[in-house]
């Protein structure tokens, strides 16, 4: 926990040491979410496999060749249940990503205006929601949350539309988090691919 704070105060000070007036991409996209394994009874209980769709949104600073910064925000919300003789009960989990990252672009051309390709490499502050309902009891609930903490990875694909400042982007981006609302470790870091538009501000 405590490497996990130290890399993201690390990060959050040199994102914000960034010009501000530094080239920028702002995008908004939507993606497909892979989430995460586990074993035993929390791949009954927790997300376990499952895809889903959310939105995708990032901001990326000092846009163009080189190293830049950014943020992304992700997440996704999944409920399973599991029934019994005594009755069903309801296992809902949200968890949002809220990564920074440190950029690197490579032109995939030698027109300064073509195709560059980024690998990220960050941080993510993860919210944690789980509410669990059970019929077999009306005192059969549980509600939990936290925030933790995990390493970022990824990789992008800017594309110019022609001579527009606006730009198509594909993301592929993996989270590595884990909770422990049931006081056990349960993986809630996932998998994400993503594509949207995005507009450079120059």
């Amino acid at each position: 926990m405590k490497k996990y704070l130290f890399c993201f105060a690390v990060l959050v000070f040199l994102f914000f040491k960034v010009n501000i007036y530094a080239e920028s991409i702002f995008g908004i996209g939507y993606g497909k979410i892979v989430l995460p394994s586990n074993s035993g009874i929390n791949s009954l209980i927790a997300p376990d496999g499952e895809n889903t769709n959310a939105p995708y949104i990032y901001w990326n600073i000092g846009a163009g060749y080189g190293f830049g910064y950014g943020l992304a925000l992700s997440g996704y919300s999944i409920t399973k249940y599991v029934s019994d003789s005594s009755g069903t009960t309801s296992n809902e989990w949200n968890i949002s990503n809220f990564s920074i990252f440190t950029q690197y672009q490579i032109p995939l051309s030698s027109n300064k205006s073509g195709p560059l390709l980024g690998f990220r490499l960050g941080g993510t502050i993860a919210p944690v929601s789980y509410n669990s309902v059970s019929t077999a009891s009306s005192s059969g609930k549980r509600s939990a949350s936290q925030t933790r903490f995990g390493p970022y990875f990824g990789a992008d694909i800017q594309i110019p539309l022609g001579n527009t400042s606006f730009v198509v982007f594909g993301t592929v981006e993996k989270s590595v988090v884990t909770s422990t609302v049931l006081s056990q470790s349960v993986n809630v870091g996932a998998l994400s691919y993503a594509a949207g538009l995005g507009y450079h501000f120059r």
